[in-house]
């Protein structure tokens, strides 16, 4: 998606621009403002740095907007073998969230049931053990 705004040819260059002025960039044209500076926050080169020093990758999911229209996306970093270079990577989740709610929805009326189930069961008990 950077590649819209930031050629790869732009970055292939000696005036390419470094990781703050691109996260800067991307955070300032696809993030709603009021999550700007948390999103600059959680993409800090130091804070990335710090967090997999102690931890083999660190990930976090962000609204961004897209053609007007919101996606729920999760950016990922991971140190590589060599400890020297971070690999860092985005993907869209929409699908992802879309159907871990469907499924919720489907366990919370399959629980519904269960509970009606019992309910019914436990009132023929009761009106057995009445007789």
């Amino acid at each position: 998606m950077w590649e819209k705004d930031i050629q790869l040819e732009e970055l292939n260059t000696e005036n390419s621009a470094s990781y703050e002025e691109i996260c800067e960039r991307y955070v300032l044209s696809h993030v709603p403002k009021k999550d700007q500076e948390g999103l600059l926050g959680k993409m800090d080169y130091e804070k990335v740095a710090e967090i997999l020093s102690y931890k083999p990758e660190y990930s976090f999911t962000y609204e961004s907007i897209i053609v007007e229209k919101k996606h729920l996306c999760q950016m990922k970093y991971m140190r590589l073998d060599d400890e020297q270079h971070v690999l860092m990577g985005f993907r869209m989740v929409d699908d992802i969230v879309a159907n871990e709610r469907e499924n919720r929805k489907s366990l919370a009326k399959a629980v519904a049931v269960a509970e009606q189930s019992y309910a019914a069961a436990e009132n023929a008990n009761n009106c057995r053990g009445a007789s």
